[in-house]
Formats: structure tokens, C-alpha cells, sequence
């Protein structure tokens, strides 16, 4: 079966891709709980960070989907809305260092633990998942100060105003692929793209617009999960 691992949007794979690297969805065990309500609330001098849409194309073994992506960063956390083009919530997410948050609100579900307990044998081990996906948002790859475990990063292109770069698995074929360009004295993710080791899988995600150092809109950081909603286990 096709390996489906993407770092870059592993908690928006959960919901649109998936596959044998996650535990398969239809099969998690969807315990209802009487949740209560978890939220993120920075305070109000917290509010302030870079915001970002990216228009996200996905193909699934030929069969294509395309959402929108907005997404906030505020120092080590991430805050995630994936939509569809008819303006339709799918997920809801926060990204710590150490942990997610992700509710599905057409399946009211939610997943709240590290990324590494949802995935089995993976070409991309040894790596801190949570932290990687937020570090992309604000710095090159070649910035991070992490070892990328089981995977190498090549500088494909170096140029005034632009970089790409591509990570990719020591054992199998899979890959991620960003680029950045020069915005505002520093350097931003403009788009990335992933390929699964047989090419079965693909996403390709180009950022449309993009504010920094601004107000965050209220409620951002938060996430409210129903009572009613069920928990995901792996």
C-alpha cells in the first residue's frame, strides 16, 4: 500500500489522505466522550503573529481534491483551518512544539497527543514532527537546528530572493520539496509539494497571500471540542 506521510501537513493528511502510514481511520477506535472544552487562549498581548493562505491541490490515486489553508503562526504554536472552495470547515488545529490539537467537525472527532502515536513504520522516523511543522513557517530548513533523522536535505536552488529545498527519505523515494521567497526582510514559505514513493499520492500547496507581525483574529487560538465529540485513538 502507499506510504502517506507529509510533514509539512500531517495533521491535514488525517482528514484527506488516508493510508498505511496512519493507522487507518475507518479502523480507530472512536470512543464517545463527554469532552471537555479544550482551547488554546493566549492572552491578549499574545495575539499578535504571521498569518498565511495557501491554495492546497491533492491527488490520490488520480482522484483530486483542493482546499484552502489558513494558516496563523505565533512563536512555537500553530493555528490551523483547512476549508473547502465552497467555504466548508473540515479540520480545526493547533500545533505546539510537543503536541496537536485537531478537530473534524463534519465527523466530530478529535485528536489531541503527538503526531508519532498515529503513525506506524514511516520513511521519515527519528524526527520531531510537531516542532519541524512549525519551524517551516518561520525559518529555511537549513536554519533548523535539529537532526532530520532518517531523511537528507539537498539546496536544490540558492539564488538572490529564492530558495528550494528538498528533504528526502533515506530508504524509499518519498520527498518533500519548499520553496521560499524574500518578503518583508526574510525569507517565507511560498510552496511546497510532496510525493509519496510510488507517486500514487501528491499534494502541492502555493501560498496566495500572506500578513506578518499583525493581529491575529480573535478565536484563533482557540478550539472548543463539543461534548458530544468522539475521541480518535491510534
Amino acid at each position: 500500500m502507499t506510504r502517506l506521510i507529509s510533514f509539512l501537513l500531517l495533521i491535514f493528511v488525517l482528514y484527506l489522505a488516508p493510508g498505511c502510514t496512519f493507522a487507518n481511520r475507518g479502523k480507530w477506535k472512536a470512543e464517545k466522550v463527554a469532552a471537555e472544552n479544550k482551547t488554546e487562549s493566549p492572552t491578549t498581548d499574545e495575539l499578535k503573529g504571521d498569518a498565511f493562505l495557501f491554495d492546497m491541490k491533492i491527488i490520490n490515486k488520480g482522484k483530486k481534491n483542493s482546499v484552502r489553508l489558513d494558516i496563523y503562526r505565533k512563536g512555537d504554536s500553530l493555528a490551523v483551518f483547512a476549508r473547502g472552495y465552497l467555504g466548508k470547515g473540515v479540520l480545526k488545529g493547533l500545533v505546539n512544539y510537543d503536541s496537536v490539537l485537531t478537530y473534524f467537525p463534519t465527523e466530530d472527532q478529535f485528536y489531541s497527543g503527538k503526531i508519532s502515536s498515529l503513525l506506524s513504520a514511516n520513511c521519515f522516523e527519528n524526527i520531531p514532527l510537531e516542532k519541524m511543522l512549525v519551524d517551516f513557517f518561520g525559518k529555511t530548513p537549513d536554519k533548523i537546528d535539529y537532526s532530520f533523522g532518517g531523511a537528507y536535505l539537498s539546496v536544490l536552488t540558492e539564488k538572490p530572493g529564492f530558495r528550494r529545498y528538498r528533504l528526502v527519505a533515506q530508504d524509499c523515494a518519498e520527498f518533500i520539496e519548499l520553496d521560499y521567497d524574500w518578503k518583508n526582510g526574510q525569507f517565507l514559505l511560498e510552496k511546497f509539494q510532496y510525493s509519496s514513493e510510488d507517486g500514487e499520492f501528491r499534494l502541492e500547496a502555493e501560498r496566495r497571500k500572506f500578513k506578518l507581525n499583525v493581529k491575529l483574529p480573535d478565536g484563533k487560538y482557540q478550539i472548543s471540542i463539543p461534548p458530544t465529540a468522539s475521541r480518535i485513538y491510534p
